[in-house]
């Protein structure tokens, strides 16, 4: 699996799942990323992050992970 970010360097990540969550580590800057999976609202529009905010959900076997909020000192697009 590549970077969360878009960089060739070190870029391995950890994936682990709980109930109700999926976190992704990645190993360049030790970023971690939760994703919840329990229907929990966003948000508010006024709160921005570096890695924004995540929601997921299941598609058969398939992780389906929207992130919105990014700050916009990010280079993610």
């Amino acid at each position: 699996m590549g970077s969360l970010l878009p960089i060739i360097y070190n870029n391995g990540n950890q994936i682990l799942q709980a109930p109700g969550l999926v976190v992704i580590r990645n190993e360049m800057i030790h970023e971690t990323r939760l994703v919840p999976l329990d229907g929990r609202p966003r948000l508010g529009g006024s709160i921005r992050q570096f890695l924004g905010d995540s929601r997921g959900r299941w598609e058969g076997d398939t992780l389906v992970v929207e992130t919105t909020n990014f700050t916009d000192r990010t280079a993610i697009g």
